[in-house]
């Protein structure tokens, strides 16, 4: 009977103890794909200094833009989590964005600018 006793509350611990190490396991991988994915206004910046050709000037205006409405997603993300992509308030923050970018870009370059963004947006839909 002892014996039963002590493999039923070994078992249960052992369920436990993989069930409390799964939750983490998720929390953790959940975490470490928000880190990843973690908006860079300087990292972005520089890239569309290269592939658009930024001047100074531009390149100062984009950081500013980016780091502005970067830090209003990441508001807006700490409020509504994995929903904050599909609200309204995410939607006018990117129109937003793409407004401010028209003003400092040129015409060749907001196109060029939509052209690349449109690509990301069909390559991420394709995976």
């Amino acid at each position: 009977m002892k014996k039963i006793m002590i493999v039923s509350i070994a078992s249960l611990m052992a369920v436990y103890s993989n069930a409390n190490t799964s939750s983490k396991t998720v929390v953790q991988t959940t975490q470490e794909n928000q880190a990843q994915h973690k908006f860079d206004p300087q990292a972005e910046t520089d890239k569309m200094a290269t592939n658009l050709g930024l001047s100074e000037d531009q390149k100062s205006k984009v950081l500013t833009i980016l780091t502005d409405v970067g830090q209003k997603k990441e508001d807006l993300r700490t409020r509504l989590g994995d929903n904050a992509k599909n609200s309204s308030d995410w939607k006018a923050m990117e129109q937003d964005k793409d407004n401010r970018l028209k003003a400092v870009l040129t015409d060749a370059q907001y196109k060029k600018h939509l052209q690349m963004k449109n690509d990301m947006k069909q390559k991420n839909q394709s995976k």
